[in-house]
């Protein structure tokens, strides 16, 4: 049994977004370190929830040239591809947070992680079934 359980990544995330008040002076000195950190932990509860599961059931997904990330995204396209394309763009934003320095990051992509992370984990159980 794993000590740690992904989903408390998307909790935190959640949590540290939706009480950033309780913080404000933190919060108003590291807007976006907090954003960014909120976006890259949600990504992350999800991502790992899956990757975890195809390599304990020793599944198949890994691409020769294409790393980690893409190959669970593109594996997923052939189970379901909504899915698939929610999990890139989710990925997409966490590149962006941990990543691009010169891009700002604002708080609708924090809210914008948080919700596809959500329905991305929402479905998991679901789509999972389906491999």
């Amino acid at each position: 049994m794993p000590i740690f359980n992904w989903k408390d990544f998307l909790d935190t995330a959640d949590h540290i977004l939706t009480h950033q008040s309780l913080s404000q002076t933190f919060y108003q000195i590291k807007e976006e370190a907090v954003l960014r950190t909120v976006i890259s932990r949600a990504y992350y509860a999800i991502f790992k929830q899956i990757e975890d599961y195809l390599v304990s059931n020793q599944i198949e997904y890994r691409s020769p040239d294409t790393g980690s990330h893409n190959s669970v995204i593109n594996f997923l396209r052939h189970i379901d591809v909504r899915f698939s394309w929610k999990l890139r763009r989710l990925k997409g934003l966490r590149i962006v947070s941990d990543y691009k320095q010169r891009q700002r990051v604002v708080n609708r992509d924090a809210e914008t992680a948080i919700r596809l992370a959500k329905y991305l984990s929402s479905l998991w159980p679901i789509v999972r079934n389906q491999i």
